[in-house]
């Protein structure tokens, strides 16, 4: 009797998928929770998470980015925390519970694009939302970390989309790709994304990759920017928006500004991918391997092109390949894992019992390695992808906390203050005051932007003559 024929047998083995695809959950669950609860933290990590909290104070006082503000990071995440603002009060920990649920669903994402992608993936999916929570825990609310869950959803409905072909699932998949934008510019490469996954679908015969796709994705694209559109429109405000949401000018000046890069990016950009991500760079490499080895190459097409379209996302504004923006890799890296020859790629069956321990061993010590690494990582730095947070005072407050309060109690509600820096403008939260200017942070507006990139240092930082500096 041939072996796939003997009684039970498959029944045994859809219980071991589905015993490893939980596995996969559970493991990342746990993982995702240990490591955000190491972000139970009263101040910012990152100075642009405070000018999302400034943003916000503005639209809570009825005005508006972009007009009162002098601003250039994308919207989205300033309407976020004036929503917890208003629901939960000026408080931290609301972001951080938020931002934690809203990453979350991005691993739901993950599990359908991998279910619809490989159809049988023996328990890769799982493994691959489980790489997800597990890899997306450790970053701060950062821009990019909130772009992520859209961009993961965006990919998803896309996929979605093809297989079953329907025109509201290629509508969702436009809103989706709109509302990432809305979090971070950078989202713009999911355009060549929803390209590559609808040309791949039309070659394999998936009959939902039809030609009012295209159209679908931008009609639903502009639903998802409609409601920020009517508001400034509402305002009269439609080109201050436009400068903030499309700053051509200013990110042609951040991206130029960067320290420049050679070919030596051809080995430093996957020398970073490894280093920071070295569990989901090995489960890609023995998920790749398998698939070559069973002739499935061609089935990783779109999670490599999520992959590298999140690479080229972080090289956007100078290729300055900064920490912090390499969350957007994980998605893809989780994908390319989930694929059903991860496991070919642990047992390979040579012609030679030989070369058959050889591949079990080389693949197995790989996934060993990168959880070793991993773990090593999180004990070294304590979960976290920012290995300097903000100083303590004796008191155990923050420099940022101490100088707000300090102004805030010597001070009335309506009176402004203004701050020096490159990351001072953390202050204005806790003083709970406005700046005296549309100017709050000097970066890039009083001053150049800093030149340096993940792997270069920046020179100096030198005074920009003009307007808002006259106004200053």
């Amino acid at each position: 009797m041939p072996k796939e024929a003997v009684p039970g047998r498959a029944g045994a083995s859809d219980r071991g998928a589905r015993r490893l695809e939980l596995a996969g959950v559970v493991a990342g669950a746990v993982a995702f929770i240990w490591l955000r609860a190491q972000f139970a933290y009263d101040d910012f990590p990152n100075p642009d998470m405070a000018g999302m909290a400034y943003n916000a104070d503005v639209l809570l006082r009825g005005g508006l980015p972009y007009r009162d503000t002098v601003e250039f990071k994308s919207p989205g995440t300033f309407f976020v925390y004036a929503a917890c603002f208003a629901a939960f009060g000026r408080a931290l920990m609301p972001i951080q519970i938020a931002y934690a649920g809203w990453l979350a669903s991005g691993a739901v994402a993950v599990w359908l694009a991998s279910r619809h992608l490989y159809r049988d993936s023996g328990g890769g999916r799982g493994l691959a939302a489980g790489l997800y929570l597990g890899l997306t825990a450790s970053f701060a609310p950062n821009y990019a970390a909130w772009m992520v869950p859209a961009y993961a959803w965006a990919f998803a409905a896309v996929v979605v989309a093809s297989a079953r072909g329907s025109p509201l699932l290629h509508g969702l998949a436009g809103a989706w790709a709109g509302i990432a934008f809305l979090f971070k510019a950078q989202a713009c490469v999911l355009a060549v994304v929803f390209v590559a996954v609808w040309s791949w679908a039309r070659r394999r015969g998936w009959g939902g990759a039809n030609v009012l796709a295209p159209l679908c994705w931008v009609l639903g694209g502009l639903l998802a920017f409609a409601p920020l559109v009517g508001r400034y429109a509402w305002a009269g405000a439609l080109e201050s928006l436009w400068r903030g949401v499309v700053p051509v000018a200013v990110a042609s000046d951040y991206a130029t500004s960067s320290a420049s890069v050679g070919l030596d990016l051809a080995w430093r950009v996957p020398g970073q991918l490894i280093t920071v991500f070295p569990l989901g760079s090995m489960l890609a490499a023995v998920a790749a391997f398998g698939a070559w080895r069973t002739r499935r190459v061609d089935t990783l097409v779109p999670a490599a092109v999520l992959l590298l379209a999140a690479v080229l996302a972080a090289g956007l504004g100078g290729q300055r390949y900064y920490l912090h923006y390499l969350v957007q890799y994980v998605p893809g890296l989780a994908v390319i894992a989930a694929h059903p020859a991860w496991i070919d790629g642990l047992t390979w069956s040579g012609r030679r019992a030989s070369t058959q321990r050889v591949a079990r061993l080389v693949g197995a010590g790989l996934v060993v390695v990168g959880v070793g690494l991993e773990l090593g990582r999180v004990l070294r730095t304590g979960g976290h992808r920012y290995e300097a947070m903000a100083r303590r005072l004796e008191d155990g407050r923050t420099p940022a906390q101490a100088v707000g309060e300090h102004i805030r109690v010597r001070s009335g509600p309506d009176e402004t203050m203004w701050a020096w820096g490159w990351t001072a403008w953390r202050a204005y939260f806790w003083a709970d005051r406005a700046a005296c200017t549309a100017v709050y942070k000097p970066m890039g507006v009083l001053t150049t932007f800093n030149q340096n990139t993940a792997f270069s240092d920046g020179g100096v930082i030198m005074w920009r003559a003009g307007p808002r500096a006259d106004e200053v």
